[in-house]
């Protein structure tokens, strides 16, 4: 609960710093490392049963599969926009 938590604001955070161009390589790294903490298996993808370890990250999966192959790779990850909704 307190990682996902902690993800969840993480997430809010990049929203945030999204929207600064002064701190886009910072935000990219902050996705990096996020995209790191949902990659379990450390394959360099995350899978669906990855993302569901986190409700924001699961409801924003399937827009965020560009290519439809079921995982989500680090430049897919880093287009995403995930909203706590």
């Amino acid at each position: 609960m307190k990682k996902t938590l902690g993800i969840v604001a993480a997430v809010a955070l990049l929203g945030v710093l999204s929207g600064q161009a002064a701190v886009a390589s910072v935000d990219a790294d902050a996705k990096a490392d996020l995209f790191k903490s949902f990659d379990l298996d450390s394959n360099g993808l995350i899978d669906l049963n990855e993302a569901e370890a986190d409700p924001v990250l699961q409801s924003a999966f399937e827009d965020g599969d560009a290519n439809e192959d079921g995982t989500l790779d680090l430049a897919e990850f880093q287009k995403m926009e995930m909203k706590d909704e």
